[in-house]
């Protein structure tokens, strides 16, 4: 027990699938750019690990620019493959503004090579269907990302 931590796997990607204390719901203001459909270019980084319980983990945490300001964290957890990928058994994915980067919570519904599905929403407020284009290089993440409003015409 507690032999990843001990190995110098990063923090943020143990805890990515401990269990956490639930946190306070941060409702959505009335004119969230992200509750809307928007689309926007994503940087970041990638953090890999195991997790405490033997589960690969890949944690992917990026910003977005060229359209609404925003942070989306997308976690996943399954059984390394020997070609270096990862088998999914489980996700989480974040989607927020700088002040709040987790006001959507969700988990990815679909993914085939570096594109995703995903469903986000926010307690009490709007749902948002995310497709995700990622371009993995190392330790850095790129990409666009497209959001929708769940109910919408065309969604």
């Amino acid at each position: 027990r507690g032999w990843a931590s001990r190995a110098g796997t990063p923090a943020g990607v143990l805890a990515a699938f401990a269990p956490a204390a639930p946190a306070r719901a941060v409702p959505a203001p009335a004119r969230d750019a992200l509750a809307r459909r928007f689309s926007a270019v994503l940087v970041g980084e990638v953090h890999d690990g195991v997790s405490a319980g033997g589960t690969a983990v890949v944690d992917l945490r990026m910003r977005l620019s060229r359209g609404p300001r925003g942070r989306l964290r997308i976690r996943l957890g399954g059984q390394a493959l020997a070609d270096g990928g990862l088998q999914m058994s489980a996700s989480a994915v974040t989607l927020g503004p700088p002040e709040a980067p987790a006001r959507y919570r969700g988990r990815i519904q679909f993914l085939r090579n570096s594109r995703l599905r995903a469903l986000v929403g926010s307690p009490g407020g709007p749902a948002v269907r995310l497709t995700v284009d990622l371009v993995l290089g190392g330790r850095t993440v790129s990409g666009r990302v497209q959001g929708t409003p769940v109910g919408t015409v065309g969604a």
